[in-house]
């Protein structure tokens, strides 16, 4: 057998990756006649502005000691108002691989996850250029990212037959906030609409249907809004910005702990405060598990149909954020990690000194991550429906029932290995799996692996070669945010402090 064929089919399908596994940045060439200084002039201002030797303001993340220093937020944004040349230059040249990279991880999981059915209606709405896409944060990474899936999508769809035809690009919207970061991206990106601010959907008394967006994507938005109260507005205002028949919102934070906790507390509030649950989710809800916040002023707002789509696998309490808010020390946070070749220009400046830096000509972006829908939700839906039409599997005619709860977090620790094969359909909804938040650790004989569960607990599974040999296979071929279907022997219950 090849190694494809000896992997389950569930493993497979619920692998947290991109095909292929290194990214390659597109556009490098374009962004790269941006850059107007020198190869010198540009490594300082780089190292200048983003804090010295391995850019620990950018979306880079250092190990060691020297992730002190990414405990603040990137110090340019592409909602600032004023923006000089060389920011702008910065910010498409240092920020916008990175951006993109992970935008595209969570995109790439999200389609995953709502399967191809989702992702065809995009190709089609798109095509009829119906197709509404906001870049929130990123200065059209995120537009850049969404046409790289849809590019993917509509190849797919139409294989060999596409010929010279040109897959269709969606109406992109991109924030900008000053002129100089605007002209810089608009000469990258067509058919796309740049606006100085976000319009405020929260407060307006009749807010326009046909302004309202499909895909949302705000990158690096929520960390920089010091007030709690502001930083709620934000979240609401882009929850009011999607479509109500199935937006797609996608916030997205640099992987350390105040990243996390931004993440972490937009996510509780719309739990709170947005996301309908069915009856019988609500009555399995744990509230101690959540923090009691009360709506800003002027953001009243019923409940309405909604759903996490990842990366969590339940709407219960995150078990890493138990102690809400700002914790000094937290050490133990939910991130993941894209990696991606650094373009030439980038790579001057991380082997302009090796102190701190790397000489490798790749990087792995780590960042905390929400993907959130509006308007439906595939725990009420039922197996008609045309978003269920394919899930984890695209020869599945008739989707598994999706539950989160005890009873699936025990139905897949007993492991769904027996049964499923290519020509079957999946016996495990994946979103109602457990998935490992931590780098799975291999040891002689058994792997551990550490995954929040579709209970909202965080626990610890063994996987010893005695339980499974075809698990324990898969378990040591598993990789950190992967779902897991194959069950274990052990488990015991983690509680963070």
């Amino acid at each position: 057998d090849t190694p494809y064929e000896r992997t389950h089919p569930l493993t497979l399908a619920n692998r947290f990756s991109t095909f292929p596994s290194t990214l390659e940045v597109p556009m490098t060439e374009s962004i790269n006649a941006l850059i107007t200084s020198t190869t010198a002039q540009y490594t300082q201002q780089a190292l200048r502005v983003f804090g010295g030797f391995g850019l620990p303001l950018s979306t880079s993340t250092l190990s060691g000691s020297g992730g002190l220093d990414q405990q603040r937020p990137t110090p340019i944004t592409a909602a600032h108002e004023q923006m000089r040349p060389t920011e702008a230059e910065l910010f498409m040249s240092v920020l916008f691989p990175g951006v993109w990279a992970a935008t595209t991880s969570v995109l790439v999981e999200t389609r995953k996850r709502l399967g191809s059915a989702w992702a065809e209606g995009l190709v089609r709405k798109a095509g009829e250029d119906n197709l509404r896409i906001l870049d929130a944060g990123g200065a059209g990474a995120g537009i850049v990212a969404v046409r790289e899936v849809l590019r993917a999508e509509w190849e797919r769809m139409h294989g060999e037959g596409a010929g010279e035809d040109a897959p269709p690009l969606g109406q992109g919207v991109v924030l900008t906030g000053s002129d100089t970061l605007r002209k810089k991206a608009s000469s990258i990106l067509e058919n796309t609409t740049f606006i100085p601010r976000l319009p405020d959907y929260i407060h307006a008394t009749d807010p326009n249907p046909k302004g309202k967006f499909d895909i949302v994507i705000a990158p690096y938005t929520l960390w920089q809004i010091r007030e709690d109260y502001a930083r709620k507005n934000h979240v609401l205002n882009l929850w009011s910005l999607l479509k109500d028949d199935g937006g797609v919102l996608i916030l997205l934070e640099k992987g350390v702990a105040q990243g996390f906790e931004a993440v972490a507390g937009a996510r509780d509030m719309l739990l709170e405060h947005r996301i309908l649950s069915p009856p019988p989710e609500d009555a399995e809800r744990k509230p101690e598990h959540h923090e009691r916040i009360d709506a800003p002023p002027d953001s009243e707002g019923r409940k309405e149909t909604g759903m996490i789509v990842a990366p969590c696998t339940n709407h219960v309490g995150c078990p890493l954020y138990v102690q809400k808010g700002r914790v000094r020390g937290r050490n133990t946070i939910c991130k993941f990690a894209q990696r991606y070749h650094r373009p030439e220009y980038l790579q001057k400046v991380f082997t302009a000194n090796l102190k701190g830096g790397s000489g490798k000509n790749h990087e792995d972006v780590q960042f905390s991550y929400l993907s959130v829908m509006r308007g439906r939700d595939l725990r009420a839906a039922s197996p008609s429906s045309s978003l269920l039409a394919s899930n984890n599997n695209d020869t599945a005619t008739t989707p598994p029932p999706l539950h989160q709860n005890q009873a699936s977090t025990d139905r897949a620790f007993a492991g769904f290995e027996n049964g499923a094969s290519p020509q079957s359909p999946p016996q495990a909804h994946s979103l109602s799996l457990p998935r490992t938040v931590f780098p799975p650790l291999k040891r002689t004989g058994h792997v551990i692996l550490d995954v929040c569960t579709p209970a909202g607990t965080l626990e610890r599974w063994t996987v010893p070669r005695s339980f499974s040999r075809r698990a324990f296979r898969d378990a040591r071929k598993s990789s950190w945010g992967d779902l897991w279907a194959l069950g274990a022997k052990s488990r015991i219950v983690r509680y963070l402090k």
